[in-house]
């Protein structure tokens, strides 16, 4: 039987629980990151003690950019990710370097996802708990490489998109996406759901947004700019009439229709995220090998399991099939000791067996012995005599008078 497989959702407000199980997302619970929140996840990490943990944050703390390499080999590169992220992220703990790609374009540099938590201690916190139950931690992934490697499978996405997602506890993620390409985001905190409120914060950062791809040369000057709002057909509707398109953006609301269980959630983003992430799969960034050593050695346990139960079944199958033909084999025992059954079991034939093949050296040997023991031998007689049986001038009486020095053979 297989471990459960839980996702949390970590944002520097609280946590999310979610069950994924039979290809749907189940809540289970949220926590606040404060005492009574945290004592209440205790009890749930004590209750799934044996269940495969999966974290995704969207933290404030996390400083994120998007830079070009050149393309090297697998040491090569290596060593420049860690001089790369000791020069942007000295001295942190929990960082990464995760390649997204190709330029399409000039030398086909390799674009890298530079990632790191500046401060983790709202992760830290939930990480205590997991280790104190010694639960099996698979992976950490943050909200911003999700994006990068899973954001174009969305339906109804432009081309060129500011992807905005507004999540429970942690505010506005916004993510440029060019052809499926990742170019920069950031996170933006917001205290106040209401409509109007929220309205307004999207429109502020919206242009703070296109003023700095329009710097970075990502966006002309006068190009329209296509903005995509994450969020459920509740909160689609509440922000339609406060979004008015302008002559340099344009609001798209992409109504997401999560599953029945999902409803129960405030905010439909938060299930979309790890929907995505559960299915085309969590690519670890902060998780070290330390803090996944119990994930590993429960899969390495597992595989050794599995390996001996296929080497037995193996060994049984080769006994079985061996004592079959053992069976077929010694079923009539042969007449006389020379005699060989046939393979269907019928009556035994008499076989000779197969004459011995003797190399030439081997033969000039035994022919040379012949001939020092008997000198007359392979000579050949010019007269037809009875041991040659009347038909053939080769006799085979060693003692016979009748011999011209010919060799037989």
């Amino acid at each position: 039987m297989s471990a459960a497989q839980l996702w949390l959702f970590v944002t520097d407000g609280g946590l999310a629980a979610w069950r994924w199980q039979a290809a749907q997302l189940q809540p289970i619970a949220a926590f606040t990151s404060d005492a009574a929140g945290r004592a209440a996840f205790d009890a749930l990490a004590a209750r799934y003690r044996k269940a495969r943990w999966r974290l995704l944050l969207d933290l404030q703390d996390e400083d994120c950019r998007v830079d070009t390499v050149p393309h090297l080999g697998a040491r090569d590169r290596h060593r420049l990710m860690e001089r790369r992220l000791e020069a942007n992220h000295p001295g942190l703990r929990y960082r990464s370097a995760l390649t997204l790609g190709r330029d399409a374009h000039g030398r086909r540099d390799d674009r890298v996802l530079l990632a790191a938590l500046t401060n983790p201690s709202a992760l830290e916190a939930w990480l205590a708990i997991l280790q104190a139950h010694d639960a099996r931690l698979a992976g950490i992934a943050s909200l911003a490489a999700l994006t990068a490697l899973h954001a174009h499978r969305l339906a109804g996405l432009p081309p060129c998109a500011l992807l905005v997602s507004r999540q429970q506890g942690s505010g506005l993620r916004q993510s440029y996406l060019a052809d499926g390409v990742l170019h920069f985001t950031r996170l933006t905190r917001t205290d106040d759901d209401r409509p109007a409120v929220l309205a307004a914060l999207l429109g502020s950062e919206t242009l703070r947004a296109r003023q700095y791809l329009a710097s970075q040369r990502l966006l002309e000057r006068e190009q329209l700019l296509d903005v995509v709002l994450l969020c459920s057909e509740a909160e689609g509707a509440a922000l339609r009439p406060h979004c008015a398109d302008g002559t340099q953006i344009r609001y798209h609301f992409v109504a997401l229709r999560p599953d029945a269980a999902m409803e129960a959630m405030p905010h439909a983003s938060e299930a979309i995220w790890l929907q995505l992430a559960a299915r085309h799969g969590l690519v670890n960034q902060y998780a070290s090998p330390a803090l996944r050593q119990t994930d590993l050695a429960a899969r390495a346990a597992r595989g050794y399991g599995s390996a001996a139960c296929r080497s037995v079944c193996s060994a049984a199958r080769s006994a079985v099939s061996n004592g079959r033909q053992r069976g077929n084999t010694r079923r009539r025992r042969p007449a006389c000791p020379n005699a060989w059954p046939r393979p269907n079991g019928a009556c035994p034939v008499r076989t000779r067996p197969p004459p011995r093949r003797t190399s030439c050296r081997r033969r000039r040997r035994m022919r040379s012995c012949a001939t020092g023991r008997w000198p007359t031998i392979g000579r050949t007689c010019a007269t037809t005599c009875g041991c040659c049986r009347g038909h053939s001038n080769k006799c085979r009486r060693p003692n016979s008078s009748n011999w011209t020095g010919k060799s037989t053979r």
